[in-house]
């Protein structure tokens, strides 16, 4: 519930539809845990992409699925699933950058 609502508290207008890829990248910082499955990859992948300048709800609130149904080697994900195109591309880009140290702490929080 907290998470649904700080997607919808942190929209610059009540009819927005996206919330900014930084601040995007900053909620997911404070609500959950970097060292769950998929948030410190997940937040660097959204300030490194170039696609997306804001996340939706329905990319928002599947990530948190993502993350708690999907291991960190992506064996048990299904690309003719139900994802959305971001989370795809960020699977892709996951397993691009799967050698990358990702246990520095230079994510400019």
């Amino acid at each position: 519930a907290v998470y649904t609502f700080a997607f919808h508290y942190a929209k610059d207008k009540p009819e927005s539809k996206v919330i900014d890829v930084e601040l995007a990248h900053g909620l997911l910082g404070v609500l959950l845990d970097d060292d769950a499955p998929h948030v410190r990859a997940f937040r660097r992948y959204l300030l490194e992409q170039d696609v997306y300048r804001g996340v939706n709800l329905d990319q928002w609130l599947n990530f948190s699925h993502f993350a708690r149904q999907v291991g960190t080697d992506f064996a048990d994900y299904n690309e003719d699933g139900a994802w959305p195109l971001m989370l795809d591309e960020y699977v892709q880009w996951a397993q691009e950058h799967d050698d990358d140290d990702d246990d520095d702490d230079d994510d400019d929080d």
